[in-house]
């Protein structure tokens, strides 16, 4: 009978595209901090829009927690819906406060492992706004696509475990850093 009665009952699907908006928010977000990496005379307008981007996904934080209260019926769980949304909302606050600290320490140079780092970030990013798209055929088709999914194993140019200490030290206030003139700035970063 319950079954009968939530069939009749329109279900949410605003939380679909208040997810699609976030994961936006976040490869723009990614793609900002990738740019800050990359150093140069245009890293404050890149601070600035990273900031930005994580101002505007904690309003859709926001609406979306908002709406898990005064919804009655959610296309999923009202705990998966919050988890989700605060995973994603988390990972563009990373990206704040790693340009925060930016800003704090007044880098304008970055080793290359950190511009590993900011390019696996933006790969993550890509991967979160092609899945979560997916969510919307949760149960139906989404189970059996496999088009989100990365056939080639992980890089070996990605920094691992092993990299990141040598690249979070090269930090520090102590170490200058100086920049690699070998290539050139990657796409989002053109002006």
């Amino acid at each position: 009978m319950l079954d009968w009665f939530r069939k009749l009952l329109p279900k949410e699907d605003r939380f679909f595209a208040l997810f699609e908006k976030h994961a936006a928010l976040i490869l723009d977000g990614a793609k900002g901090l990738r740019c800050v990496i990359e150093g140069g005379a245009a890293e404050t307008t890149y601070l600035k829009a990273v900031s930005d981007r994580e101002e505007e996904a904690d309003d859709v934080t926001r609406e979306v927690m908002l709406a898990v209260r005064r919804s009655f019926i959610t296309p999923f769980d009202r705990s998966a819906i919050t988890a989700l949304i605060s995973a994603m909302d988390d990972s563009i606050d990373q990206m704040q406060k790693t340009c925060k600290t930016i800003t704090l320490f007044k880098m304008t140079a970055f080793e290359p492992e950190m511009r590993k780092m900011a390019d696996c970030i933006v790969q993550a990013a890509n991967v979160i706004a092609e899945a979560v798209p997916l969510l919307r055929s949760v149960g139906s088709t989404a189970a059996g696509s496999a088009s989100w999914r990365r056939s080639s194993p992980r890089s070996k140019a990605a920094p691992t475990i092993s990299t990141m200490p040598r690249a979070v030290a090269s930090m520090t206030p102590r170490a200058p850093c100086s920049r690699s003139t070998s290539g050139s700035p990657p796409n989002c970063c053109r002006t």
